[in-house]
């Protein structure tokens, strides 16, 4: 609102506060900062949970029913402490507090006894929220506990092949012309990898032509379909040679 007419909104706040509200005669203003109830809006379905506000934390006690709209809150009790919160929650009409059917909290045993005690016929619960926070929480740990574990067992199982591998000179390495380790060829192994030696291989196979592997491989481009074909001079001139005895063969057939 204050946007709307190119006023400062923490002004406008102020104002509305000040001198449009009624704050000033409100019967709690004086305890506000300690203690607010409000009994008009009790319910039979509470909820009671402790939030950090300005720094300080409270107990909020709410109704359910309102759907966290107008009329939702019942209480606000500065602490946490059973006997700081019952002393004021506890001057809520005792024919309010003992229609209340049911209220749902979270695992802290401060707000059960509080419950139990400001609410004597209500059944206690758990509400969802903190029973999943509990088991995500709890999910995390363990995730975070497997994970921390497979990776020193990764580290130290890679440390163990990597010395193997030094002391044999394993060809699962690439090395540099003076023969220094570069990396580990598996690590210049990627998602196309596959893809390139199951089309050269078909293509050694002399089964199918260009074409008709690439409609195997969904290529449109014959020009970026030959740059998966990996195939050596020698094994070059191999499949010359072998098409030309063959046709070789054909001809003397057809002339004898």
């Amino acid at each position: 609102m204050g946007r709307s007419h190119g006023i400062d909104g923490d002004y406008l706040g102020q104002v509305y506060k000040d001198h449009l509200s009624d704050y000033e005669h409100w019967e709690q203003k004086s305890h506000a900062k300690e203690w607010i109830l409000i009994a008009k809006n009790m319910g039979m379905h509470l909820s009671i949970d402790e939030c950090m506000y300005c720094g300080r934390l409270y107990t909020f006690v709410s109704n359910k029913d309102a759907h966290g709209g107008r009329g939702t809150i019942i209480a606000i009790i500065a602490g946490v402490r059973a006997e700081t919160v019952l002393r004021w929650l506890l001057e809520l009409p005792r024919e309010l507090r003992e229609g209340v059917l049911d209220v749902s909290m979270d695992f802290s045993d401060s707000m059960k006894l509080i419950a139990e005690t400001a609410f004597p016929n209500a059944r206690i619960s758990l509400d969802r929220f903190h029973v999943f926070q509990d088991l995500s929480r709890h999910f995390m740990k363990s995730f975070s506990d497997i994970r921390d574990r497979i990776l020193v067992e990764i580290k130290h199982e890679k440390a163990a092949f990597e010395k193997k591998v030094e002391k044999l000179g394993s060809p699962l390495y690439m090395r540099d012309e003076d023969g220094n380790v570069l990396m580990y060829k598996y690590e210049l192994i990627v998602s196309h990898t596959a893809r390139r030696s199951a089309l050269t291989n078909l293509y050694k196979t002399g089964m199918f032509d260009n074409r008709e592997m690439m409609a195997i491989s969904g290529h449109k481009s014959e020009r970026v379909f030959e740059k998966y074909i990996k195939v050596g001079v020698s094994e070059q001139a191999d499949r010359i040679y072998n098409k030309l005895k063959v046709l070789k063969g054909e001809k003397n057939k057809k002339v004898g």
